[in-house]
């Protein structure tokens, strides 16, 4: 679980999510997007590894995570 901290104008969006690790983002992404969802924040490099944000259906946040 990721807890709310303070806000950054390159970060993703700060608020509390859970995250599912994945072991090829990219292929995970393009899958879902195949689907039909859409992407808040595309797959992108940060500190941390390699995230990309949507949201689930009830709008919760959800972090995908490069394993």
């Amino acid at each position: 679980m990721h807890e709310r901290a303070a806000a950054t104008d390159e970060g993703p969006p700060n608020e509390d999510h859970f995250a599912l690790s994945v072991e090829d983002l990219d292929e995970t992404c393009a899958a879902l997007v195949a689907a039909g969802n859409a992407f808040l924040l595309e797959p992108h490099d940060y500190l941390w590894g390699r995230s990309a944000y949507l949201r689930d259906p009830d709008g919760r946040l959800v972090e995908l995570a490069q394993a």
